[in-house]
């Protein structure tokens, strides 16, 4: 082991003293900037609306000069959340008893379906307590579906008559989609696509 001289223990105690010194303006100059701004709780900061604090704790920028009980930090990262307007959009009354959806149908039958137990301004609440929204509502020609959560497709089921023309129009529409997207998702290859491989 190397034996330090005395030259060099006195210039190590010499840096030490000096990091201990610089250290201690350091300390001086945090709390003088501390001082300097008002500081919050994250609760408070909250209810500013800063949008660091939108949706948990851990959005929060602890490093912000605004902090309670956080020293050091000289950059503010205060941002104002700015009110989103959204246009009140008013969706028709639809009036249907019951609904069903295309899965009802098999055997050339259709069965069952759902009764509509609710109309708000924006749902239908169905007697399995599935809530269809009507920002959902889409037509093809005349005819008016909405969806589910999950995207499944309802339309309405008042009139049994009128079942096959409503299903049949959305098989068209399936059909014209699926012609529109071929070109896009068909490898550009001299393979043919696997609907037309012979069976």
């Amino acid at each position: 082991m190397e034996v330090l001289s005395d030259e060099t223990r006195a210039k190590l105690k010499a840096i030490a003293a000096r990091i201990d010194e610089l250290n201690a303006q350091i300390k001086e100059l945090q709390q003088e900037a501390y001082d300097l701004v008002p500081k919050h709780t994250f609760d408070e900061c909250r209810e500013m609306k800063c949008i660091h604090t939108y949706r948990n704790r851990w959005d929060c920028h602890r490093s912000c000069v605004r902090r309670k009980n956080e020293m050091g930090n000289l950059k503010d990262y205060y941002e104002k959340e700015q009110p989103v307007f959204k246009p009140k959009v008013e969706y028709p009354t639809l009036g249907w008893k019951k609904v069903t959806a295309p899965g009802m149908k098999w055997n050339g039958e259709w069965h069952g379906g759902w009764d509509v137990v609710k109309e708000t301004e924006k749902t239908l609440v169905l007697s399995d307590k599935s809530i269809l929204l009507k920002s959902t509502i889409h037509m093809i020609e005349d005819v008016i579906y909405i969806s589910d959560r999950s995207g499944g497709t309802y339309f309405c089921a008042d009139d049994p008559a009128t079942l096959d023309m409503q299903l049949e129009l959305r098989h068209i529409e399936f059909k014209k989609q699926c012609e529109r997207t071929k070109p896009l998702t068909t490898p550009m290859t001299d393979m043919p696509a696997p609907d037309e491989i012979p069976m």
